[in-house]
């Protein structure tokens, strides 16, 4: 008997803008192992991740930020099971919001920039917890606050990077 997965045969691109004139439609309308590639500009969220999926944009051109109203939220977060690939991505945290937020799945960065996120919480650009886990790639985190781990905090899981720069982390505000 023969058991074969066509799960990566189905997965499809989809394009912002283009197919999908947003960000958080083009999140909506995925599929799990989608890709979404992001055109340069910049983007209002907050964007929530809904399944595994990766994320890819065009560098420093690309920009995910929450929007003026969104104090208080995460620019982007995803909840698990799963795994999230964010691959050249410019995601600013600027207005007292995390960048990243991910719960019990695994993140995977290459080639991507976290600035400015401040939370009065845990993890000002990036929060793991419940057993998330993140590899990173060649990433950047810059000027990140929290009471806690100003640009990374990890609660029950793992971080590793490779090749990446973390500065100006303020924690303790």
């Amino acid at each position: 008997m023969w058991f074969l997965s066509l799960h990566a045969a189905w997965a499809a691109t989809l394009q912002v803008p283009g197919a999908y004139p947003t960000v958080v439609e083009a999140l909506e309308a995925s599929a799990p192992g989608d890709e979404v590639v992001v055109g340069p500009g910049v983007w209002d969220g907050p964007f929530v991740v809904p399944h595994t999926l990766t994320l890819r944009g065009y560098g420093e051109a690309t920009v995910l930020r929450a929007d003026e109203e969104a104090e208080g939220e995460e620019v982007l977060e995803f909840e698990g099971p799963g795994d999230l690939t964010l691959e050249q991505l410019l995601i600013d945290g600027e207005g007292a919001v995390r960048g990243i937020d991910v719960v019990s799945a695994h993140l995977t960065l290459v080639d991507v920039r976290l600035i400015r996120g401040t939370r009065e919480g845990n993890g000002g650009n990036l929060r793991l917890r419940e057993g998330a886990t993140a590899t990173a790639e060649r990433a950047v985190f810059l000027d990140g606050s929290a009471i806690n781990g100003g640009n990374v905090a990890v609660y029950g899981g793992s971080f590793s990077c490779t090749d990446c720069v973390l500065r100006g982390g303020v924690a303790g505000r």
